[in-house]
């Protein structure tokens, strides 16, 4: 099931929030903080499919907290309007941002888009670490092999009665 988090120190913007969260179609798990630091903790034992939160809030800076999110799309939510919170926000690693109050109907576009992406990016981890185990059985597979092979030609060489040798790539003998 996916789960999204929710972070803002005003007890309205997270009931805002919250609702709309838990009315997207994929019905996720919504976990809410009133800070930074109380959801940096549950983050270090959790891994949400996305998180909201506020840029400007007490005991941490947002870009601090985006930084720290940094495999989960962040949606950056606040009421300043000034250019450079922005930068810093997208600098920092969000991948969105919504200027509050916040449009529901942009709010549920917006997360239902990031929540694709990170199914699809999940995806797409997933199958990287199965081509990595296929890739290192046909490694392993291919170097028993390999030995197999140069023991029985070892084996016919050794039981032909005439002189033979072999040479690697390097013209060196090998037998």
């Amino acid at each position: 099931m996916k789960s999204i988090v929710i972070v803002d120190d005003r007890v309205t913007n997270r009931r805002i929030l919250s609702r709309l969260a838990s009315e997207l179609d994929s019905k996720p798990d919504v976990e809410t903080f009133g800070g930074p630091v109380l959801a940096l903790g549950w983050l270090e034992q959790n891994e949400p499919d996305l998180v909201v939160t506020d840029y400007k809030m007490p005991n941490l800076d947002g870009a601090e907290f985006v930084q720290s999110c940094a495999d989960v799309p962040v949606i950056v939510v606040t009421a300043y309007e000034d250019k450079g919170f922005r930068y810093d926000a997208l600098n920092a690693g969000a991948t969105d941002f919504l200027l509050s109050p916040v449009d529901h109907e942009e709010f549920r576009a917006r997360a239902r888009n990031l929540l694709t992406l990170r199914y699809q990016q999940c995806l797409l981890k997933r199958r990287a670490a199965q081509l990595q185990d296929k890739l290192e059985l046909s490694n392993r597979l291919h170097k028993v092999a390999l030995k197999e092979s140069k023991e029985q030609l070892r084996l016919v060489m050794n039981t032909i009665p005439a002189m033979i040798s072999a040479t690697n790539a390097e013209h060196r003998y090998v037998f």
